[in-house]
């Protein structure tokens, strides 16, 4: 089981298709909210290339967004 960190907005639905994803493969998960666990700002410095949400990190390591972690998921089973 892997600890999957989705850094993710409100009204998301790539954010709300990985916190799913990762939940049903059965990885333990961790969600944070912007502007509740982090600022953009925040964001920025953890992932300075970032332009959208969700971004993910996997056991700490940088993944990205949700096409990435989908391929990632696949590629891992």
């Amino acid at each position: 089981m892997k600890k999957v960190k989705i850094f993710s907005k409100k009204h998301c639905p790539f954010c709300d298709q990985a916190l799913a994803l990762a939940q049903r493969e059965g990885h333990e998960v961790e969600k944070l909210m912007l502007d509740i666990d982090f600022t953009l700002t925040d964001l920025a410095k953890l992932f300075p290339w970032a332009r959208s949400f969700p971004q993910i990190q996997v056991d700490g390591d940088y993944i990205g967004g949700f096409d990435e972690f989908k391929l990632w998921v696949n590629s891992n089973k």
